[in-house]
């Protein structure tokens, strides 16, 4: 007859160790809530045991009645008083505590939330039609809140790390775009041909990739018309009191660009001394919805298909790619932090094309006679003054 281990009964409050459906579970109970954690060894579970009573020790009274609600609003108002978080990202934490975390989890126990009730929240989002990217953000979120309640000794392992998006199991993610071919970008230049500030916009953006925000930052003084270059230094960024002027992305995106010529005369054509590029009557800069809505209204007046604003710096990225550009000088033109950037998101962006259609494709000359016929001026200045273009009222 086999001989059995010996049972050991441990003290009151030393918890136990049990096999649960192929694993091991530690179970502690704690100030009377039962705190159970999953492991895949007994030795694994052991050690998350001894880990959750030590944790109770150190902090001497566990939190038994606070919920994660309770712990993502406590998280969210220290954010704030950090200064070196910028608050368009603690906005955003903040947005995806209120939209997406509290409603799903808010009512479970700080102690009791496991990986499985995190994974049914990610693939319900899932089921809704989020995109993999806004489930990751959201995913990533509390990650970050709950990484810092273990350092608090609140729980004893961050229950999402184990956790999984559907598409992002050992891969590199990619940005998915539409991808527009130069007949598809003559058509969408064709569209906003009857709107200078729009036309200017997406010209470049389609050019040079620049982001959104620096777009909206840019003032007339970045633009040297001697040198034919542009400095970017700026960028529109969301604020606690709403937006306000701030720095780029990263310290990288502080650059200056060398401009084609065909661009740099067209800038010149429309070049005022001082004040934003884009601005209207009632606004004295542009926010991104103003651009939106001047983006979405000239696709939707001419027939057009919906096209993300975003797409068009991916569409300039993958050309400068795919016209043979060393990939460390293409980072430096759009503002990345490093090479690396760039290949992680945007190398595969467009899809596979042979030599021929590369050339056809890429930021050739044929590509550039097609900007440069489009950037053409067909009015004066007089006939249609900047300023005249103005969109919704939103100041900064």
């Amino acid at each position: 007859m086999a001989k059995t281990k010996d049972r050991v009964r441990r003290p009151k409050g030393e918890g136990t160790v049990y096999a649960d459906r192929g694993g091991f579970v530690a179970e502690v109970l704690l100030d009377g809530t039962r705190v159970r954690r999953r492991a895949a060894t007994r030795d694994a579970a052991e050690k998350l045991r001894e880990d959750i009573v030590a944790s109770f020790a150190r902090k001497g009274e566990a939190p038994t009645t606070m919920t994660v609600a309770d712990w993502l609003t406590t998280w969210t108002a220290r954010l704030r008083r950090r200064s070196d978080i910028r608050p368009a990202t603690i906005l955003g934490y903040e947005s995806i505590v209120r939209d997406y975390l509290i409603p799903r989890l808010g009512r479970v126990r700080l102690l009791e939330l496991r990986t499985s009730d995190i994974q049914r929240m990610i693939e319900s989002l899932e089921d809704d039609g989020l995109r993999p990217n806004t489930v990751r953000n959201i995913r990533n979120c509390l990650g970050a809140a709950l990484k810092k309640s273990v350092q608090l000794d609140y729980i004893s392992a961050n229950p999402v790390s184990a956790t999984q998006v559907s598409g992002q199991r050992g891969t590199v993610g990619t940005i998915a775009v539409k991808y527009l071919s130069k007949d598809e970008i003559d058509d969408v230049l064709e569209c906003v041909k009857h709107d200078a500030k729009l036309q200017l916009a997406v010209n470049l953006t389609i050019t040079l990739g620049l982001r959104q925000q620096e777009l909206l930052g840019l003032d007339w003084v970045d633009f040297d018309a001697e040198h034919q270059t542009l400095r970017i230094r700026q960028a529109v960024v969301r604020g606690y009191d709403g937006l306000t002027i701030g720095e780029p992305k990263t310290p990288r995106s502080r650059r200056t660009v060398r401009l084609p010529s065909y661009l740099a005369s067209y800038l010149g054509f429309w070049q005022r001394p001082t004040g934003p590029m884009f601005d209207g009557k009632r606004s004295a800069r542009w926010s991104a919805t103003d651009l939106s809505r001047r983006w979405k209204a000239a696709l939707l007046f001419w027939g057009h298909d919906p096209i993300e604003w975003r797409a068009l710096r991916h569409i300039a990225v993958s050309r400068m790619i795919e016209s043979g550009m060393d990939v460390v000088q293409v980072s430096r033109i759009v503002g990345h932090s490093t090479a690396a950037t760039t290949l992680r998101f945007y190398a595969d962006a467009a899809p596979v094309i042979t030599a021929a259609e590369a050339d056809a494709r890429s930021l050739d000359p044929a590509f550039a006679k097609l900007l440069r016929d489009h950037q053409t001026p067909t009015i004066t200045p007089q006939a249609i003054d900047p300023q005249q273009a103005e969109g919704p009222s939103s100041s900064v």
